[in-house]
């Protein structure tokens, strides 16, 4: 079997990539056999760009003519933006896909609702998985829909063991331009913590730097070293969900402060719904209590999916 993997867009965001290597992870573990080719959708495909291509007519054409089936590393890929500029277009390859760990875009409310149901229903979608209960809930015609788990807590499968041999201890705090969390927050919540630590940083996962007069500012544009600096730390303080993702996978305590989304009613906080956990604003979390139950629910996933897609 010949397998084209899209990946999500790593330039619009560094937690994206966790997705693609969690991917990488779970396919070369359900289709140890198959021919697997990766591909990056463009960024410009976007309604914010004048371009509307998702890939060349030359890739297109290669997809098309050599490849069995199209997975999809979907993230929150489930609105009107993805629909209208990526999933349709997808669609005309004329290749049957599969989206994979997908989760309804926003806040969950009512477009993203009409917009997950119009992806389940286009000609070539063969099968979805979603990334959350939530989103699988909202999806009317389940007959070939899974409710599935974030591809991003796979993602250490991917990476390996990046844990470095030291007993120095420090804290990020993730810093995000026009963010939930601003400047002045950022550093209120440094020197409330700073006694406890050897360090603390101030992190921002971008390919380009947008402040130069912070001090302890780290900015990295790389995924797997984005990975490995939230691995090594004793605490993470963050606005975003992936970053909790990559700390509970690595037995790192963390705090989330995305008070837009918690609670495990809508948002992307739903996705640490399929492990039991409900995301609450300004707790702490112990990541090394959820490792067990987190294994589990991921063993167990593998093993249904590995029959949901093969019936």
């Amino acid at each position: 079997m010949n397998i084209a993997a899209i990946k999500c867009s790593a330039g619009l965001n560094l937690g994206n990539n966790f997705i693609n290597a969690g991917g990488k992870a779970v396919l070369r573990k359900l289709f140890p056999d198959a021919n697997r080719e990766y591909f990056e959708f463009y960024d410009s495909c976007l309604p914010q760009w004048n371009s509307t291509d998702i890939l060349t007519p030359h890739t297109i054409d290669h997809i098309r003519n050599t490849h069995d089936v199209i997975y999809v590393f979907a993230g929150s890929a489930g609105g009107k933006a993805m629909f209208d500029s990526f999933f349709e277009p997808l669609n005309e390859i004329g290749v049957p896909f599969v989206p994979i760990g997908i989760g309804c875009d926003g806040g969950y409310e009512e477009e993203d609702v009409v917009y997950i149901n119009r992806i389940n229903s286009l000609s070539n979608c063969a099968k979805l998985v979603t990334r959350d209960p939530k989103t699988y809930e909202f999806i009317e015609n389940k007959e070939n829909v899974m409710s599935g788990v974030d591809l991003a807590f796979f993602a250490k499968h991917h990476y390996g063991n990046v844990k470095q041999n030291s007993d120095y201890r420090y804290a990020v705090i993730n810093y995000e331009p026009h963010g939930i969390l601003d400047l002045d927050e950022a550093f209120k919540l440094k020197n409330q913590i700073y006694n406890a630590f050897d360090k603390v940083y101030f992190i921002e996962n971008t390919v380009a730097p947008s402040r130069k007069d912070i001090p302890d500012y780290i900015q990295i544009g790389y995924d797997k070293d984005l990975w490995r600096f939230y691995a090594n730390a004793s605490l993470v303080v963050t606005t975003r969900i992936h970053s909790c993702v990559c700390s509970i996978s690595n037995e790192v305590d963390f705090i989330y402060l995305g008070n837009h989304d918690v609670g495990g009613k809508k948002g992307r906080n739903t996705l640490f719904n399929s492990f039991g956990i409900t995301l609450q604003y300004n707790e702490l979390y112990n990541s090394a209590e959820y490792q067990e139950q987190i294994n589990t629910v991921k063993d167990k996933y593998l093993t249904q999916l590995k029959g949901f897609l093969n019936e």
